[in-house]
């Protein structure tokens, strides 16, 4: 289906004065106005197809590299079922395989916040402190 535009009232009018030595139509003075489209590029079309043609070649992309994958031959065994519950194994035992880490941390400021509150401890002076 094609569009016409619409002709405006006495269009044949304006015409006929145009060629009878009337001034013509006045134009707009802004540059943006005057050089606006009054209809569709007709590559539109052409640049639509073309993304919908890339996207199609980068889905079948990902496919047909995905095509040669195999599933694994036995799924694998959650750690926690095959070991029991988790627990705290304590540093030393973490530190027969990170010694370098826990020489580090021993002594520092975090090793000593994890320390049991009490008179060697605790380096403020809390006498007649209430709380409320």
């Amino acid at each position: 289906m094609s569009r016409r535009k619409k002709s405006p009232p006495g269009g044949k009018v304006r015409a006929a004065a145009a060629t009878a030595g009337a001034l013509p139509p006045a134009r707009s003075a802004s540059p943006i106005a005057a050089s606006a489209p009054t209809s569709r590029s007709p590559l539109r079309p052409a640049w639509i197809a073309g993304c919908v043609v890339l996207v199609a070649i980068a889905v079948a992309g990902v496919f047909w590299a995905q095509r040669n994958r195999a599933p694994p031959a036995t799924p694998p065994t959650p750690v926690a079922a095959a070991a029991g519950p988790a627990k705290y194994v304590g540093g030393a035992k973490c530190a027969t395989c990170h010694a370098k880490e826990s020489a580090a941390w021993k002594g520092s400021d975090h090793d000593l916040a994890m320390q049991l509150a009490d008179a060697q401890s605790v380096l403020g002076d809390f006498a007649n402190a209430k709380f409320t």
